[in-house]
């Protein structure tokens, strides 16, 4: 039988905590606890998911540094790329405009489902009609639409 835990040394641990302050828009990344167990330097990707666009501040031990920003639309995720930051310093994200959440694209996604389908024009117009005018409590209506004579209701055959 072999013990993997006979060498105690070989086993360290660094700790980095991470604090999110949604009120105030900031984000605070501690200095690694162990600096010498962890990369001298690291490149960090903060991202906040379901999030609107912001400006952001970023400070590394202190000293203002370039961030690059990306959002994506698709995922409603901001994300801030901070390259070369010290083990040994802590970080801090500010987000200027506050950590928003996104709006919701709910009719763009009502209306790019309703493009895709296999449906009869005049069936997806009556679909968007009632999206439009009920918002998400069209659900409901949408499963009194006509079906057709019951066959496949207003599918297209491929």
């Amino acid at each position: 039988m072999v013990d993997t835990f006979a060498d105690d040394q070989r086993m360290t641990v660094s700790d980095t905590t991470i604090r999110m302050e949604r009120d105030t828009g900031v984000i605070t990344v501690s200095a690694a606890s162990d600096p010498s167990v962890v990369p001298e330097v690291r490149d960090w990707t903060i991202t906040v998911r379901g999030a609107a666009t912001s400006h952001v501040e970023v400070e590394v031990a202190g000293a203002r540094v370039d961030a690059q920003t990306v959002y994506d639309t698709s995922t409603l995720s901001l994300s801030v790329l901070v390259p070369g930051v010290p083990a040994r310093s802590g970080m801090e994200v500010r987000f200027l405009d506050g950590i928003a959440v996104a709006d919701d694209p709910w009719m763009e996604d009502a209306f790019d489902v309703l493009y895709r389908a296999r449906m009869h024009y005049l069936t997806k117009e009556q679909a968007m009609s009632a999206v439009r005018g009920e918002g998400k409590a069209a659900v409901a209506s949408l499963f009194s639409l006509e079906r057709g004579d019951g066959d496949g209701g207003d599918l297209h055959e491929g």
